[in-house]
């Protein structure tokens, strides 16, 4: 359609919902770290030379891998589904540098309003990536 831009939006109106993405994304990041902090944990972001995670950390023998996702109710299939490709990568990654065990979070930052998707959290769980959403 003329005159639209990044999916379908008016041009400015797209940089707008990037922006507000992204702030939603550092928020849920941000929060999780200072929840990890609180609680003694030290958060670490994705390693310079190796896989682009968002938050890890470590307890108890047990690398966890995070990333968050900021989500809509238009787009949460969408993000949620490539935030899972990108944990699993992330686990994978982290396995072949010599960590025993991995754990892949999925941190989706979803409003109260929005309902989960049950089928794909159901499919997260399955495959041992649990979803957390902010509180």
């Amino acid at each position: 359609m003329p005159g639209r831009g990044r999916g379908g939006l008016l041009p400015g109106l797209a940089s707008v919902v990037v922006a507000w993405g992204l702030r939603g994304h550092t928020d849920t990041q941000n929060e999780l770290a200072n929840v990890l902090s609180n609680a003694g944990i030290e958060p670490r972001r994705g390693l310079p030379s190796g896989p682009n995670f968002d938050l890890a950390w470590q307890k108890d023998g047990t690398v966890f891998v995070a990333e968050v996702k900021s989500t809509t109710a238009e787009n949460e299939e969408h993000q949620l589904r490539l935030g899972l490709g990108q944990v699993l990568r992330y686990r994978h990654c982290l396995a072949a540098l010599g960590y025993d065990r991995v754990v892949a979070v999925l941190v989706p930052e979803l409003s109260r309003a929005t309902p989960p998707d049950a089928s794909l959290h159901g499919f997260s769980s399955r495959m041992r990536v649990p979803s957390r959403t902010r509180e």
